[in-house]
């Protein structure tokens, strides 16, 4: 049984959990880079931000950098906005084992890890945490562009460094999952880029891998962007829901589905949470539900919800559960 329909169906209604955990900085005043490196700052953010608003679920706050930095890759870590790699940590392609070697938990993932520790000590409610994409990873170890060229000129290399970046998302994943999270979202942006043959290669085989060595937890996968052209190939990855970006016509892509997978998504979290009204906003997650009803599904937001969002643009979207 897929264990997220399972929760649906035992919630009785629509769930609605935006991916909004920044906007909980708003209300303890605290910067984005002390959120990412102080897992007691973080907690107290998303914890504000469950005393503000009735989420069914919360998320920690999200950031695509634990792994490539842990990996050695340099950053660029600003104060009031997500860090991004900026150097990538893997120069010669013959070092892919060295670059590796050792590394199984590190760096910053035990702070997430205490986050989820701590919030699950805290509410009674499902703890969902993020880790990369395997893809992605292999991108910002070895630049975007290489990595995509390496599809077509250098796949075997590429495979080595996929399952290499596929073996430490499973260690961190499984340490967030010790810790008590309840649902692990695989996060994978850059597939977008890709064909759809391309990431059943590149990226399918290697989350399949990761999702089913972290059984225990449910699994989702989010990839950013226009994924259209992508869906039937997301399903095989065995993931549980797929997160889908507002590009994405929603219902259609349920018609696509072979299976029971949760669809999660899609309110465009720029152009309606962050500058939309209220008003707006509600309207949104009302068609949104109506569309789906019936249908495994999550509410949600398209993709991270920017941190300086109107907090009342997140309270008209939770506001619909009352009349779902």
């Amino acid at each position: 049984m897929n264990k997220l329909a399972q929760y649906i169906k035992e919630l009785g209604r629509t769930p609605i959990i935006p991916l909004a955990g920044s906007v909980g900085l708003q209300l303890t005043r605290t910067s984005m880079k002390t959120s990412l490196t102080d897992s007691g700052r973080q907690k107290e953010a998303l914890l504000a931000l469950c005393r503000e608003v009735e989420l069914d679920a919360i998320f920690t706050i999200m950031d695509l950098t634990v792994e490539a930095e842990y990996l050695g890759c340099r950053l660029k870590f600003p104060e009031d906005e997500p860090p991004a790699v900026v150097e990538p940590a893997l120069s010669d392609e013959e070092k892919i084992d060295d670059l590796f070697e050792g590394k199984a938990v590190g760096g910053r993932m035990p702070l997430f890890a205490e986050v989820v520790q701590g919030l699950k000590a805290s509410l009674d409610m499902p703890v969902c945490a993020y880790v990369i994409g395997p893809f992605t990873l292999a991108g910002q170890v070895m630049d975007l562009a290489l990595a995509m060229k390496a599809t077509r000129k250098k796949p075997e290399m590429l495979h080595h460094l996929l399952s290499r970046c596929s073996d430490l998302i499973i260690h961190y994943a499984r340490l967030l999952t010790n810790a008590g999270a309840d649902l692990v979202c695989i996060l994978e942006p850059s597939a977008m880029m890709i064909s759809a043959s391309k990431f059943q290669e590149f990226s399918s085989h290697y989350c399949k891998k990761i999702i089913s060595n972290n059984a225990s937890a449910m699994s989702v996968l989010h990839i950013c962007g226009d994924t259209n052209h992508l869906i039937s190939e997301m399903e095989t990855t065995g993931a549980e829901g797929l997160s889908l970006d507002s590009h994405v016509d929603i219902q259609a892509a349920y018609d696509r589905l072979a299976g029971e997978t949760v669809l999660i998504g899609n309110v465009n979290p720029v152009d309606e949470i962050t500058f939309g009204t209220p008003e707006s906003v509600r309207e949104k997650s009302e068609q949104l539900i109506r569309a789906m009803e019936g249908k495994n599904f999550i509410l949600s937001t398209g993709c991270d919800v920017p941190q300086n969002a109107p907090l009342e643009n997140i309270k008209a979207m939770i506001s619909v559960k009352r009349k779902n």
